[in-house]
């Protein structure tokens, strides 16, 4: 009779044991994680899903990582930013949730359509992702602040993009892309000796005879392509308006304009008339047959298609060669961007971007 009760014992135990280790699978099974949590370009940690399908996408920047990275087809709707044309021309169906980027989001409407995550912008000055985070989260819906549009964070943050839609390689890929021509460029324009270096108006795309100021990117992207900005010194700020007098006394070697309203250039744009008759007016001006741009032809206009977001680091070919052309003769900025929106977009694009060119 032990034997039968010991028998049983062991059979009893062995059974607890097995309900037991049953139980903590399933307790374990069931604490694996249904989020990750990434960091977005406002510092805010933010759980997203495991597999993110359904994305509302603010900006045209970060828009443009998603689908260099090949996850265009989770975009479930975009803002007014978005226009009809060549480079948007596959978003045109999607809804629009709000005016612009920016501005006059319609929170029914994204409630409506169930997103996963919500992308907008994330340190712009007329963002405010926390309002927006605030207003869906209670939904479930993840919202994040991705910027995509500075050179500083834009690695980092086509990595996040990458980790939100499983894309890790492709966004390492692209990534690697990009960084290579900015890393080419420096590697000889920060090499240029100060006294060597080509002096440079930057006109910002607010107005005539408003100069960039040290707060500009453009600043940046001129000092590494072999450049100064004259007017860097005068102003922390972006943009600030300076006179006729200030430019003829200073007397730049080139004159750079952000082209993003005056004149028109850019994606479709293949008539040159209207930047020839731009850049004709200003050297008709009272005093402009002083300067040294326009004594050598040395006056040119970057379309803003590729002054913003990721194409900023296509950018840094383009003032590299306009301002350097000896030290990049290899150079051609408009094969470049051909071979990017081929490659990362599957895009044929045609162009002027800038004007005149010197390849």
């Amino acid at each position: 009779m032990r034997v039968h009760k010991v028998t049983v014992l062991v059979v009893l135990v062995a059974a607890s044991l097995s309900s037991t280790a049953w139980a903590a699978g399933v307790q374990q099974q069931a604490a694996v994680p249904e989020t990750r949590t990434i960091v977005d370009s406002a510092g805010r940690a933010v759980a997203v899903p495991l597999e993110v399908t359904r994305a509302v996408v603010l900006s045209t920047a970060a828009a443009e990582v998603i689908r260099a990275i090949g996850a265009e087809e989770s975009i479930i709707a975009v803002s007014g930013s978005f226009r009809e044309g060549p480079l948007w021309g596959d978003f045109s169906e999607l809804p629009r949730v709000s005016a612009t980027a920016l501005r006059d989001i319609d929170y029914e409407a994204i409630l409506a359509l169930a997103p996963d995550i919500v992308i907008g912008y994330g340190t712009h000055p007329a963002a405010d992702v926390q309002a927006m985070s605030d207003a869906l989260s209670p939904a479930g819906i993840a919202v994040a602040g991705i910027d995509c549009y500075k050179f500083e964070t834009l690695p980092d943050e086509i990595t996040t993009l990458g980790v939100i839609f499983g894309r890790i390689t492709e966004a390492a890929e692209y990534r690697e892309y990009l960084t290579s021509i900015d890393e080419t460029v420096r590697a000889i324009g920060e090499a240029v000796p100060r006294d060597q270096r080509v002096r440079v108006f930057a006109q910002h795309h607010g107005g005539d005879y408003r100069a960039m100021g040290a707060g500009s990117e453009w600043t940046m992207m001129i000092e590494a392509a072999g450049g100064i900005n004259v007017f860097a010194e005068f102003s922390p700020a972006s943009s600030f308006d300076i006179d006729t007098e200030r430019l003829i006394e200073i007397n730049p070697d080139v004159f750079l304009v952000d082209a993003r309203s005056v004149p028109r250039i850019g994606f479709g744009v293949t008539d040159s008339s209207e930047a020839e008759q731009y850049f004709q007016e200003r050297r008709d001006r009272a005093g402009w047959h002083l300067l040294s741009f326009a004594q050598y032809d040395r006056m040119h206009a970057i379309a803003g298609d590729i002054g913003g977001g990721p194409t900023k680091f296509l950018g840094m070919a383009f003032f590299a060669r306009l301002l350097q052309p000896d030290l990049f003769p290899d150079l051609n900025p408009d094969a470049l961007l051909t071979e990017y929106y081929r490659r990362f977009h599957s895009l044929v694009i045609e162009g002027i971007f800038a004007w005149p060119p010197t390849w």
